[in-house]
């Protein structure tokens, strides 16, 4: 598309807006296309989705979730400087409109300065340490027994919504390597095992604030030292990170492979049947379950959470076997986002009001706090929604106050209700948004 096509006056509202469902109604109908608009059911065949459901990305509120807004600004090869979040590759560099490569690969654009991640300067120096390996151990390295015990407070308190661990995570994976450099045996797995799960927390964190880069170079060094350690369980956990991180690149269809693949790996093991294996299996069905919906395959969305429900009972009830927080309440959870996925948001907000998020282990706080996010995103879909999805969202930092101030997702969709809010309609939005760093 020529640079004329973008500044058409109804393309421009759009962009201003912020919502992607009137950019694509401005494509279709853009007189570029002819006399006759391009219909809504060959683009929502072109994007996956029927024409019911692009109707009401069309005329309903913005669409929040930003690995669907990264998706759908490709297939439209929008330019990247017109968006108000960053696409995770340099695809578009060569335009001479786009951003540097230094803009493209800067976390903190993922979206508009209103959005920008409040941590910045903290997080651009972690994340440097990470990518870089510039970090320095300390004068002596960790005793392998203190590394053990801060990845496992580090996991805690990642599950707390309490990230201000991740500092001290570049000086456990120096220790580490400097202990595995001279170790054989036993303490050798020890110290491979460390640095997985060390990388897998950061892994973790990047796909939670927006940095799918992160995520992703993160998730393949955890894979790494899972495969060193020869530990199928770790390698899944490694897989499902790498699913997510791929997801928030805008590549549903690769997450859900890669998800698939290490499902079925784990289904033939020889320990299958292990609390840890059953586990994993069960989140990596459930994250592709929920890429199944992105992608509009409802019948297998819902066979995959059929399966993973199965496992859950086998499980015999809520449980955190290697940090999956996976057990039949969690199934649950994922049925609504399911819901929300495929747009059915009346049947998201039954499933909602009916998890009772009491029967996870005390120590999943993050993700009590996230039925409510996902709650706030279904209701900022509906008309008149605004209100409820305050609601949740104030309820969701209640439970998690970090939460909301280092959720990508949940930042957008601050700004999006800030956008259209009215005066008297959702009181306490503005200290709401104050207080994740969203400006008003």
């Amino acid at each position: 598309m020529t640079a004329e096509f973008w500044d058409y006056p109804a393309m421009r509202d759009a962009l201003r807006n912020r919502h992607l469902g009137q950019i694509i109604r401005a494509w279709r109908t853009h007189p570029q296309h002819g006399r006759q608009a391009v219909s809504q059911s060959l683009v929502a065949a072109w994007m996956g989705i029927t024409q019911a459901q692009l109707s009401r990305i069309e005329t309903g509120g913005p669409v929040v979730h930003l690995d669907r807004l990264i998706e759908w600004a490709k297939a439209l090869r929008i330019p990247p400087h017109l968006l108000w979040f960053t696409l995770p590759t340099n695809d578009s560099s060569d335009s001479p409109e786009a951003p540097s490569g230094s803009e493209l690969h800067d976390p903190d654009r993922t979206a508009h300065a209103e959005t920008r991640y409040p941590d910045h300067d903290r997080h651009q120096a972690l994340r440097s340490k990470v990518l870089n390996y510039r970090w320095d151990g300390p004068a002596e390295p960790m005793p392998l027994t203190q590394v053990e015990a801060t990845v496992h407070a580090a996991n805690l308190a990642y599950q707390a919504a309490d990230y201000g661990f991740l500092d001290r995570l570049p000086e456990v994976a120096a220790s580490t390597a400097s202990l595995i450099t001279g170790s054989s045996g036993a303490d050798l797995r020890r110290g491979y095992k460390a640095l997985a799960w060390t990388y897998l927390i950061l892994s973790k964190f990047g796909a939670k604030v927006g940095d799918g880069e992160l995520a992703w170079i993160t998730a393949d060094r955890a894979a790494t030292w899972a495969m060193h350690l020869q530990d199928q369980a770790v390698s899944g956990v490694a897989a499902y990170q790498t699913a997510c991180a791929m997801a928030k690149n805008g590549r549903p269809h690769d997450a859900q492979e890669v998800a698939l693949v290490a499902a079925e790996a784990l289904a033939v093991h020889p320990r299958h049947a292990h609390p840890h294996y059953l586990s994993v299996q069960g989140a990596l069905l459930l994250h592709a379950a929920v890429m199944a919906a992105r992608l509009r395959q409802r019948d297998d969305a819902q066979q995959r959470l059929d399966a993973a429900e199965r496992l859950a009972d086998d499980l015999g009830g809520d449980r955190n076997e290697m940090w999956t927080a996976f057990g039949p309440t969690n199934v649950a959870l994922h049925r609504l986002s399911v819901a929300a996925a495929l747009g059915d948001h009346h049947d998201a907000v039954d499933l909602g009001n009916r998890i009772d998020t009491t029967r996870l282990p005390p120590a999943l706080v993050s993700r009590r706090a996230q039925v409510h996010l996902d709650l706030a995103a279904v209701h900022s879909q509906r008309p008149n929604g605004d209100p409820q999805a305050l609601l949740h969202l104030m309820e969701g930092e209640r439970i998690a106050p970090q939460a909301i101030r280092h959720n990508a997702d949940a930042r957008h969709l601050i700004a999006a209700l800030l956008k259209r809010a009215r005066r008297g309609d959702t009181p306490g939005l503005l200290a709401l948004a104050q207080r994740a760093g969203v400006a008003a």
